[in-house]
C-alpha cells in the first residue's frame, strides 16, 4: 500500500501547489490593481479578472478532487 499512499500524496500534493500559486499570482495582480482602481477607473475590468481567477482557482480544487476520486491510468500502482 506504500506505493499507493505516495503517489496520492504527490497529485495532491502538485495541485494544491498549484492551486496555491494561482491564488496568490492573482492576488498580486488584483493587488497591483486595485491600488490604482480610482486613478484608472478600471472598477468593471477588475471584478471581471477577479471572477477569472476565482475560477482558475476553482478549477484546480476540482482538479485535485477528481485525481483523488479517479486517478489517472498509470498514476497509481
Amino acid at each position: 500500500m506504500g506505493p499507493v499512499y505516495a503517489a496520492v500524496d504527490r497529485v495532491i500534493s502538485r495541485h494544491v501547489f498549484m492551486a496555491a500559486f494561482r491564488s496568490l499570482r492573482c492576488s498580486v495582480v488584483l493587488f497591483g490593481l486595485r491600488r490604482r482602481w480610482k486613478r484608472l477607473a478600471i472598477g468593471p475590468w477588475m471584478e471581471t479578472k477577479r471572477w477569472h481567477c476565482r475560477a482558475d482557482l476553482n478549477a484546480s480544487c476540482l482538479a485535485l478532487v477528481v485525481d483523488w476520486v479517479f486517478p489517472r491510468a498509470g498514476g497509481v500502482d
